[in-house]
């Protein structure tokens, strides 16, 4: 029809997927997502997500998309529950969490759209052939720990705490990401499935018992420990194998790995990763307290002056 501009082929409403469709199938370099979020390059895709880089047309900022696909949300319930979660965390303005901006829905599933945080993954600083000092590992999770604190006071856990959701910054600033796996405190009478990514689950998760905000500062506990030791304290290569330590063991004492470590900093992360919840610390200001002790209030200048020391800014 002359006068009518032709349909963009990445602009067209896509019809609605098949039980399981693989997300990269699903999102389309240079496709715009509700009309505004402009799909620029893929940074991550797995069997039921990707995370992509993406702009925003209406303020011309780079955004991080996360795409959840539809079928591991099929229940109208986990569906309400997303939402109510993203409104909460919405709220959360911290300098340690990152900053969510939106979630839309449609036929192929969810979408949630977060600040676009570059930097080094805690997962390099873990692999680094550079131990972190003590104070370092303080200072990384004293960050943490007042980032947990913050989404736990607007009654959410997140519930996936590892170290490629962790995110430091070149200042020296680290930040929680990726808060798609989620569960509010109204939600304690769910389980999590024992398929979930097991290394820094806490025991009650692999149980399927209630949950609450202590499997988060289990989870810190574990990427503290790892900081530290340059390894991880359950070294088992598969879910199974992980799962049968973890439900009978704690991790070995920290000093038996690094024997250099301090003994304030083992007893910290060796109270966070307790096999039960009661014997943990309780709350995210306890621990962010305890760390404090150990590297003070200005934590970020700590891990800039490591990041330069190693060559990682």
């Amino acid at each position: 029809m002359t006068g009518q501009a032709p349909e963009q082929e990445h602009d067209r409403p896509r019809a609605a997927p098949a039980a399981h469709v693989p997300p990269d199938s699903v999102l389309v370099t240079g496709e715009c997502v509700d009309g505004r979020w402009r799909l620029e390059r893929c940074l991550a895709s797995g069997a039921d997500d990707a995370l992509w880089l993406a702009r925003d047309e209406r303020l011309d900022r780079e955004v991080a998309l996360r795409f959840v696909g539809a079928h591991m949300l099929a229940d109208e319930d986990d569906r309400a529950l997303v939402a109510r979660e993203a409104a909460l965390l919405a709220r959360v303005e911290h300098q340690n969490v990152v900053c969510l901006f939106d979630i839309l829905e449609d036929a192929t599933g969810l979408y949630f759209v977060t600040e676009y945080v570059e930097g080094r993954s805690l997962q390099e600083l873990c692999d680094h052939p550079t131990r972190c000092p003590d104070q370092v590992v303080a200072a990384v999770g004293l960050q943490l720990a007042r980032g947990l604190r913050a989404v736990h006071e607007q009654n959410v856990i997140h519930h996936d705490l590892r170290s490629d959701n962790v995110r430091i910054l070149p200042n020296g600033v680290v930040k929680l990401l990726n808060f798609g796996s989620a569960t509010g405190y109204t939600s304690a009478d769910r389980t999590t499935s024992a398929m979930d990514p097991a290394a820094y689950l806490a025991p009650e998760q692999f149980e399927g018992a209630r949950v609450d905000h202590r499997v988060d500062l289990y989870s810190l506990g574990l990427l503290l420990w790892e900081l530290s030791a340059g390894v991880r304290p359950f070294p088992e290569h598969s879910t199974a194998a992980t799962l049968q330590t973890r439900l009978i063991a704690e991790p070995a004492t920290l000093k038996s790995v690094h024997r250099r470590v301090s003994t304030r900093l083992s007893a910290v992360i060796e109270r966070a990763t307790r096999r039960w919840p009661e014997q943990r610390w309780q709350s995210a200001a306890e621990l962010e307290e305890a760390l404090t002790n150990l590297c003070g209030h200005r934590p970020e200048l700590l891990v800039q002056a490591h990041l330069a020391k190693t060559g990682l800014a």
